[in-house]
């Protein structure tokens, strides 16, 4: 046996193993190119299923034949449209506010309740516009930044064992799950940012990769 075929016959399964390796970097690369917009479509699938798999039960109970595909997903698009212009009228309000009684007195229903509408009030279009701030927290003597939500821009009227001297509530939402720790702190210790709340919550649920 010549030098070239012993040298031949143990490079034949590495280029092999190799080849291997490359493969399956490639798939799994492949994969988390994918799956985003794979779960997004897949959560809209489903959502557009069920609204229209409803219309028709709706349209069939009532004796009419009158569907056609994605007409439950219009309808809800357009009842959505309504309900946030009921809202806005002025006459509403009371009605608003004896819809909420029953979620609002309930023990464990309360509680969930308020709250979900809490954190719908904060990322709301108005009515979080003047509590949203994205900041950077700087804590004296260490060399990390952390990016948070200022909730409560003074603590006074919170229990008496809370210090009270300038200082705000921030919210740090912890990346790859819905959840976070809320810190009180010096106002000294934040810095303001320009940056949106809606693309600092998305970057934080990312851990900041790059888009």
């Amino acid at each position: 046996m010549t030098t070239s075929e012993a040298s031949g016959g143990s490079e034949e399964p590495s280029e092999k193993k190799s080849m291997l390796k490359n493969l399956t970097k490639f798939f799994i690369r492949g994969v988390f190119t994918l799956l985003p917009a794979g779960l997004t479509i897949v959560l809209l699938l489903s959502f557009f299923r069920w609204i229209d798999q409803y219309a028709r039960q709706v349209f069939s109970t009532l004796g009419t034949d009158f569907y056609f595909p994605g007409l439950g997903l219009f309808i809800g698009v357009v009842l959505i449209c309504l309900l946030g212009y009921m809202t806005t009228l002025t006459f509403m309000t009371k009605f608003w506010v004896l819809m909420e009684l029953p979620f609002k007195n309930v023990p464990i229903i309360k509680s969930v309740y308020s709250a979900i509408k809490s954190l719908s009030d904060y990322f709301s279009p108005e009515g979080g516009k003047n509590d949203q701030q994205v900041v950077v927290v700087h804590i004296p003597g260490v060399e990390i930044e952390v990016v948070g939500l200022v909730t409560r821009r003074h603590l006074n009227d919170l229990a008496p064992e809370f210090s009270k001297e300038d200082r705000i509530a921030v919210y740090l939402p912890l990346s790859y799950q819905v959840g976070g720790l809320t810190v009180f702190l010096p106002r000294s210790w934040v810095k303001r940012t320009n940056m949106r709340v809606e693309v600092a919550m998305r970057s934080a649920l990312t851990a900041w990769m790059p888009d």
